[in-house]
C-alpha cells in the first residue's frame, strides 16, 4: 500500500477538472488587468441623484425651518416654545390617562386609539411630577374647555359634573421637547407601561 498521489487512481475526466479549475497566466499578478466600468448610465444616474440630494438639502436649510420638525405640537397645532403664544411653554405634555379599552387594543396590535390619545397633548412650562396638588402650567387646548374631566391642565378621568374623582398624573422627564414617562407612578403601573410602548412607538418611531 503506496502513500501520497500515487495511491489516487484519476481518471481523464478528473484531470480535466482540475486543469480547468486552475488560473490563466493572465491572472498570475491578480485580476488588474482588462478592467472597465460596465455601467456607465448607472454610475451617471448615481451622481446626479447624489448632486439632487445636497440640492435639495441646501434647500430646505435656507429656506425652510428644520427647527419645526424637532418642536413638539399640541393638539391645537401650535409648536411648544415656537410662537411667541407659547414661548414660555417649551415641553409637549400628554395629560390624559389611556383607559382600558386602549390599553387592550395597543396589547393586540392596535394603535389606532393611542394616536388620538397622543394628539391630545399641550404645552407646559415644565415636566410635572406625581405631585397633584402642584398645579400644571400649561398652554390649555380646545378641548380643555368646558369639560368636566379637565381642572385647568389636570385630568380627572372619572370626573362628573357632581365630584371630580382621582387626578391622573405620572412623573415625567424632559427628552428633548418632549415630557417622557420616567416609571415613578402612583396611579396606574399598567396605563403608563402601555403609555411608554406607545409613546417611544408613535413619537420616536
Amino acid at each position: 500500500m503506496g502513500d501520497g498521489e500515487n495511491d489516487i487512481k484519476r481518471t481523464p475526466k478528473d484531470q480535466q477538472d482540475i486543469d480547468n479549475l486552475k488560473f490563466s497566466d493572465e491572472l498570475s499578478s491578480g485580476p488588474i488587468q482588462n478592467r472597465a466600468c460596465t455601467d456607465i448610465f448607472c454610475c451617471l444616474l448615481f451622481v446626479l441623484f447624489i448632486v439632487g440630494l445636497v440640492g435639495t438639502s441646501m434647500f430646505g436649510l435656507t429656506r425652510g425651518d428644520p427647527q419645526m420638525l424637532l418642536i413638539g405640537w399640541d393638539r391645537d397645532g401650535r409648536g411648544c416654545g415656537y410662537s411667541q403664544d407659547t414661548l414660555d411653554f417649551p415641553f409637549l405634555y400628554w395629560p390624559e390617562s389611556p383607559d382600558k379599552t386602549t390599553v387592550d387594543n395597543v396589547q393586540e396590535g392596535n394603535f389606532e386609539d393611542a394616536i388620538k390619545l397622543l394628539n391630545n397633548a399641550v404645552c407646559v412650562k415644565e415636566c410635572p411630577g406625581t405631585d397633584t396638588s402642584a398645579e400644571v402650567q400649561c398652554k390649555e387646548t380646545s378641548n380643555m374647555v368646558n369639560n368636566d374631566k379637565y381642572d385647568k391642565c389636570t385630568f380627572y378621568p372619572s370626573a362628573t359634573k357632581r365630584s371630580k374623582g382621582p387626578a391622573f398624573r405620572y412623573s415625567a422627564k424632559a427628552m428633548s421637547n418632549f415630557c417622557v414617562p420616567d416609571g415613578a407612578d402612583e396611579y396606574s403601573s399598567e396605563g403608563i407601561e402601555a403609555f411608554k410602548k406607545i409613546f417611544f412607538e408613535s413619537v420616536y418611531g
